[in-house]
């Protein structure tokens, strides 16, 4: 069962873990994604959820098809007939993430995609 935390937004965060044993930072992002305008019913938040970069990994949110479609503006990636997988800017171009890291990590080798399957 989950608990209502109260983070005064536009739809209610339910958390499935303590509010006080979440990040500020992540209770920061979930009350900017509970505040726009498409997410639907309410924030989903698990009890792995901590800070990401600019939302907060373990939450989900619900959304109508019509909103997603608005969002994707004619761009989609679908699996299954009326499946809408994920907006295409979900992902940072793998060339950035690396150029980010360059200090963190050596190339030993580079690797291009070909193909995703999902499912």
């Amino acid at each position: 069962m989950p608990i209502e935390g109260v983070l005064n937004a536009r739809v209610p965060v339910k958390l499935w873990t303590d509010l006080n044993g979440v990040e500020s930072e992540a209770l920061d992002q979930l009350k900017n994604v509970a505040n726009l305008p498409f997410v639907f019913k309410h924030v989903a938040v698990m009890a792995d959820c901590h800070s990401g970069k600019g939302a907060t990994i373990g939450s989900v949110i619900a959304t109508t098809k019509e909103d997603i479609e608005k969002q994707l503006g004619g761009i989609e990636c679908r699996k299954d007939l009326g499946i809408i997988d994920e907006l295409p800017g979900a992902y940072k171009p793998i060339e950035e993430v690396m150029l980010n890291q360059a200090d963190l990590v050596e190339t030993v080798e580079e690797l291009k995609q070909c193909l995703c399957i999902k499912g």
